[in-house]
């Protein structure tokens, strides 16, 4: 039976949600062989599909924000 010390880390909310470290990306790249997530993806989306121009985005607003707007519904992503 494996003892406490090789038992992996519990994964947190954050460890989920927010993406790995410069260290952990750079590892990646490193074996992926690619110096930058930029080349990875020029790497892989022909240039025929890429954006070229910025997307048009609303500023970022925090969950508060977002939870004291009135209740409305959403769309849902099957269009029913």
């Amino acid at each position: 039976m494996p003892n406490a010390s090789s038992q992996p880390a519990p994964v947190t909310f954050v460890d989920r949600h927010v993406g790995v470290d410069t260290t952990a990306e750079q590892a990646m790249l490193a074996v992926i062989g690619h110096d930058s997530l930029d080349a990875l993806a020029d790497a892989a989306v022909p240039a025929s599909i890429r954006l070229t121009e910025r997307l048009a985005l609303d500023d970022a607003r925090s969950e508060p924000e977002v939870l004291a707007e009135p209740a409305r519904a959403w769309p849902t992503a099957t269009g029913c």
